[in-house]
């Protein structure tokens, strides 16, 4: 009787065929150590208790792993910030709880983050109504304002002119809007400075232009104090943005650059004046990055923005693999055509200058026609070089920036909620007034500290009394509820069904399981409501 095909090909009959083929040998074991094996006995490796590769990859193993590698800090920890332990200590931030990105992306989170970001006024009030009210800011009286959700404050009537116009000045959309449109012009007038101001003081004054961008920029510098200062915010936290550092950066070279350059000594500024003009652009080109983070807020360019951030990343890894092969071929290039070169600078650019303008097709053959013909095994080390830099390098780039688009595109949304998120924490702290002005909401800052004024904020509310018993309550039932479902079975786990077999009658399952969860859910939130409102009832 024949033995099916089918049953033979299957995967448990291959395991098995495999491990008698090898006997007491790993099954893993190349061909080649079983050939050479008469030759190098040490080479075969015969093993009685084998790791698998498999059980190595798993996700708890690797879990583990990562918990052992990072010690008993938090395992999310970025590469960099361990590098940069070495010189900023505080930057190396050990957290218990994280926020997670799938949460930040819930609808609940989405919600409350659109009423914190348009404050008293309507959410669904549109785009184009809030810029024109930016550019014309008497159509501020026109928008739609809402109450305030605040028990405390809900038996309000209808607002004041004086209270839409801080409503209206005090949302956090509005302050961002005036941001974007302050940094623009803060780009236009640096532009203006660096190519129509900058020369030397023997032949011009300073102009308004360079006056203007002291003020301006240290009034952003001192922006930048407030919040390293603010109590409500971890120093570790704030050095951690590295928006935050970028900012530092670019005030600290403005006023090193215009100081350096009043304290100049004209003989020396007739000669190294290009110096001043260097460091000038330097911070017009900081500047300009600095625009990136607010297109964080926009739903399709946010998360293109997160695509580059993480390519930037395969860049880094990218370079980092050709240094070793560049430094390997240009030494060995250099010495076996030049062996009797002294040592000068020139040639430590060499080394590296050439290698690198190969890749790009550019010097193929430096020396072609320029002297005399290059040794044989010289061409065969340049081909290889071009094998494996010019073809499989910069294939395996290509591919990893085609994987991390994929990557975020999956997660698109989910990105782009977390960086809102951090957007919107940003300008809900940020003091009034763009561009210079923001020195008066830095005085009124700082009036406020004086006088005790205690300052609230949507992303840290507090209760007290009724309204906290009322939501502990609502808290302990929530819970309580959502344990009973999962012992009756409504709720399921996620993270169960991740190395579950998979499901012959669909990946989704059958869709009258999903609408008994479905019922499930929403019995038990009506419940819940019912609950909560039967109980604040008689206490009003």
């Amino acid at each position: 009787m024949a033995e099916d095909m089918d049953v033979m090909s299957h995967a448990a009959c291959q395991f098995t065929l495999n491990n008698i083929w090898t006997g007491r040998m790993a099954s893993h074991t190349p061909t080649w150590k079983v050939r050479t094996n008469s030759r190098f006995c040490c080479m075969l490796s015969v093993k009685s208790c084998l790791i698998s590769l498999d059980v190595m990859s798993h996700a708890a193993c690797q879990f583990t792993l990562n918990n052992i590698w990072t010690g008993r800090m938090a395992s999310h920890t970025p590469t960099w910030k361990v590098r940069m332990k070495l010189w900023f200590c505080c930057m190396l931030s050990v957290k218990s709880c994280l926020i997670s990105l799938d949460v930040m992306s819930h609808a609940a989170c989405q919600f409350t983050l659109n009423n914190i970001w348009t404050g008293r006024m309507a959410s669904h009030t549109p785009t184009w109504k809030l810029m024109a009210a930016t550019v014309c800011p008497p159509l501020l009286f026109f928008l739609e304002y809402v109450g305030d959700e605040d028990p405390e404050h809900e038996h309000e009537h209808e607002p004041s002119l004086w209270d839409k116009v801080k409503f209206y000045f005090t949302a956090p959309v509005t302050k961002f809007m005036y941001s974007v449109v302050s940094h623009v012009l803060l780009i236009l007038i640096f532009s203006y400075m660096v190519l129509f101001e900058v020369r030397p003081l023997s032949k011009r004054p300073v102009g308004w232009a360079e006056g203007l961008m002291v003020f301006w920029i240290a009034v952003l510098g001192l922006e930048e104090l407030r919040e390293m200062l603010d109590k409500r915010v971890l120093l570790q936290t704030w050095i951690s943005n590295v928006w935050n550092i970028l900012d530092v950066i670019i005030v600290g070279l403005f006023q090193i650059s215009f100081v350096v350059r009043l304290c100049l000594d004209r003989d020396f500024e007739k000669q190294n004046f290009q110096i001043i003009r260097i460091l000038y652009c330097l911070t017009l080109i900081f500047l300009c990055v600095r625009m990136i983070p607010m297109f964080y807020l926009n739903k399709n360019m946010g998360p293109k923005i997160v695509m580059i951030q993480k390519m930037v990343g395969d860049v880094v890894f990218f370079l980092r693999v050709l240094l070793v092969v560049a430094v390997c071929y240009g030494v060995t290039r250099l010495a076996l055509t030049a062996p009797k070169n002294e040592f000068m600078p020139s040639i430590v650019e060499k080394v590296f200058l050439i290698p690198y303008w190969q890749l790009h097709e550019q010097m193929l053959d430096l020396e072609e026609g320029k002297g005399p013909e290059l040794p044989w095994y010289v061409d065969f080390l340049e081909a290889g070089y071009m094998l494996l830099v010019a073809v499989m390098l910069v294939e395996l780039q290509v591919g990893l920036f085609e994987h991390t688009i994929e990557r975020v595109q999956e997660r698109a949304e989910v990105y782009w909620s977390y960086y809102r998120y951090d957007m919107i924490q940003e300008y809900q702290d940020r003091p009034l007034g763009p561009g210079p002005f923001l020195l008066f909401g830095l005085l009124w800052k700082l009036w406020e500290v004086f006088r005790g004024v205690p300052t609230s904020s949507p992303f840290r509310r507090t209760f007290s009394g009724k309204v906290e018993k009322n939501l502990q309550e609502l808290e302990t039932k929530a819970v309580s509820n959502v344990q009973m479902k999962l012992e009756k079975g409504v709720y399921k786990l996620n993270g169960s069904a991740e190395h579950s077999p998979p499901d012959t009658g669909g990946k989704l399952g059958s869709l009258r399981e999903r609408m008994t969860s479905m019922e499930g859910e929403m019995e038990a939130i009506k419940s819940l409501i019912q609950n909560y409102s039967k109980k604040k009832t008689p206490q009003q």
